[in-house]
């Protein structure tokens, strides 16, 4: 038995920023201050990080103590939730990247993979983004950013519900994660998961080898190379 852990920002899709507006929103709601479009939150970095530790960071950023947050966090939440469908529905830009759908529908099919996600998005956001592209059907079970802030928990708790899923242990090596920055190379390190980085969020290839992935790739499509590789290296041909 083998699991297949993607992340979702930069991997599966590109949101072009429908996130970060409905987290500016939210904030702008919740706690009546001017968020929309403050250069202190434009400049606050997404890539491979969590919904907790973002969030944390806006608030710190807009003056709001944590205490006074979590006074608030069911109604920001409520909110958030609210502004992500309208900005995914307003979105003109998203799309799925290269190979995505071709490469989900052939791995949900196999009956020695378990398919899961692997990202700092909470499950509710999670799920908003990949609905439009009718993806959800193909992922049960995954970390999300209700896990924690931390990639490497968001991970260790992803492989525990692959194993909950396949109903038996399933070993570190037969474990892969994909992703597109650093941070998910390295969460998956952490867990001695193998790890696999991909361009199409916009990190170098230079510097997504840094962190020492198994492979980097271009793309998720066939002709990228990367579903032989999986398929030869890291499935290797067999069911087991």
């Amino acid at each position: 038995m083998h699991a297949v852990l993607f992340d979702i920002d930069g991997t599966l899709i590109r949101g072009e920023g429908m996130g970060r507006l409905a987290l500016q929103r939210a904030f702008a709601d919740t706690f009546d201050v001017e968020a929309v479009g403050r250069e202190e939150l434009v400049g606050i970095p997404f890539n491979g990080r969590s919904d907790p530790a973002i969030v944390a960071d806006m608030a710190s950023a807009l003056g709001i103590a944590p205490e006074s947050f979590a006074g608030m966090e069911p109604r920001f939440r409520e909110s958030y939730i609210g502004h992500l469908r309208i900005t995914v529905d307003e979105s003109r830009t998203k799309r799925t990247l290269p190979g995505v759908v071709g490469l989900v529908e052939e791995l949900h099919a196999a009956d020695h993979v378990a398919l899961g996600l692997l990202t700092g998005n909470i499950e509710a956001g999670a799920r908003i983004k990949l609905q439009p592209f009718a993806l959800n059907e193909f992922f049960s079970f995954g970390g999300f950013g209700d896990d924690g802030p931390e990639r490497s928990n968001i991970a260790a708790r992803a492989g525990e519900r692959a194993r909950d899923h396949a109903g038996r242990e399933i070993p570190p090596e037969k474990v892969l994660v994909i992703g597109d920055t650093i941070h998910d190379v390295a969460a998956g390190r952490t867990h001695r998961f193998r790890t696999v980085a991909v361009t199409t969020g916009g990190v170098s290839e230079d510097e997504l080898a840094s962190a020492g992935p198994d492979r980097v790739f271009d793309d998720l499509s066939e002709a990228g190379g990367f579903p032989a590789w999986l398929r030869e290296s890291f499935l290797g041909g067999t069911g087991n």
